[in-house]
């Protein structure tokens, strides 16, 4: 996040606390799931950094940052 430029405010700890819940969440119901539809490691990366994103898309105070920077390959991939 720091070299993002996100600053580091009496929030961050709990923007940090709620995107590592997330995404403990996000792979143990990956992980837990025997479906045979379960989505594929690329799909399951794109979800968890959909979290990421909506803090610098939704939050009028978060850094500018690129498409590029945000979203590295994921965007071309799913």
């Amino acid at each position: 996040m720091s070299d993002e430029g996100v600053p580091n405010d009496e929030l961050r700890s709990y923007f940090v606390a709620a995107i590592a819940a997330s995404y403990i969440g996000l792979l143990a119901h990956a992980a837990t799931t025997n479906r045979e539809d379960s989505p594929g490691i690329d799909q399951i990366a794109f979800i968890a950094n959909s979290m990421r994103v909506a803090y610098f898309r939704s939050n009028d105070s978060a850094p500018a940052i690129s498409d590029r920077q945000l979203l590295g390959n994921l965007k071309s991939s799913i």
